[in-house]
């Protein structure tokens, strides 16, 4: 990004930026408010059919729920064995529901480009279902009651308590996001060069539009393509396929007469981890050989094995 974009910031962290940036924006431009979004795409539009990175890809995205309120649509993933679900609670309203919400698993394409889909697992949940909202944190959990991730073979997804930010603004380091496609009404991944944390802002732009609240530095702010339907998909880093966050939203920020920018947020997942860790089974994040991958799904827990290549 150039000089310009760096320009385009909310003024109660403007004084962070080079002095440059401040007096460009004081002789040139006028910072106009952050306005909520539904989509950012950044440069090429990069969003695909997950089987058309790799199988790795495709199974991951089955764990992966279009959620259908009857108001809207959004994105959801499962995190346990016992069928936990996690979406974004500007999704969810307070219950009693007019329309009980249903989730749509594996909704994608069943080779790359393809219009035939895979065979898609829907559930519909009532309130009983729903476990905890926190809508500082903006997340809803929700335990299915139907079993999908074992019964099904439909999987699920670890989140990372531990994200480690310094790894993740490396500059190699890159994210990719599963979540919905409403122009095709199926599942698409955002993987490319551009998908990657641009900041850990202090505070969430998202916020004041989706009224959520949450602590300093629980958001990433990053530039993987999001459209509409996607709050509530999980954000995850390529080095080891875990979940480091839930996307929430985006926000279009604008500097006249010289840039403007999308920004998209997501809630860390090690601030959500500890809120909702009591309902989760025990041992979720074991990892006696310390390769980053959980002992629950990992092939080979008594060997570091980060790649999940091989299992010796």
């Amino acid at each position: 990004m150039g000089t310009f974009l760096k320009c385009c910031v909310p003024v109660n962290i403007f004084l962070s930026r080079p002095v440059y940036c401040r007096a460009i924006l004081v002789l040139f431009g006028i910072l106009i408010s952050p306005s909520f979004v539904n989509a950012a795409i950044f440069n090429d539009d990069s969003r695909q059919d997950p089987i058309c990175i790799n199988e790795t890809a495709a199974r991951k995205a089955r764990t992966v729920a279009i959620v259908d309120t009857g108001s809207g649509n959004c994105s959801a993933f499962l995190i346990s064995p016992q069928n936990h679900v996690l979406t974004a609670a500007h999704c969810i309203s307070d219950p009693p529901w007019s329309t009980n919400p249903s989730f749509t698993f594996n909704n994608q394409a069943r080779s790359c480009n393809s219009t035939t889909t895979t065979t898609p697992v829907v559930v519909v949940v009532d309130e009983s279902n729903l476990l905890r909202i926190n809508r500082d944190l903006d997340y809803a959990l929700f335990q299915l009651p139907v079993d999908v991730a074992i019964s099904e073979g439909v999987g699920w997804l670890d989140l990372d308590p531990n994200t480690r930010l310094t790894q993740l603004q490396d500059e190699d380091a890159l994210l990719y996001i599963v979540g919905q496609n409403p122009d095709i009404d199926r599942l698409n991944i955002s993987l490319d060069l551009d998908c990657r944390i641009t900041s850990v802002p202090t505070d969430c732009k998202v916020a004041q539009e989706t009224g959520f609240n949450p602590p300093g530095n629980a958001c990433l702010e990053h530039e993987c393509d999001t459209v509409e339907g996607v709050s509530g998909s999980p954000v995850f880093t390529t080095s080891n396929n875990l979940v480091v966050g839930l996307h929430s939203g985006s926000v279009y920020e604008e500097c006249i007469p010289f840039c403007s920018r999308d920004r998209n947020y997501s809630v860390k997942s090690r601030n959500i981890f500890p809120d909702i860790s009591s309902f989760l089974p025990a041992n979720m994040h074991a990892d006696a050989d310390t390769d980053g991958i959980p002992d629950i799904t990992d092939n080979c827990p008594s060997t570091a094995n980060s790649g999940q290549c091989t299992a010796g």
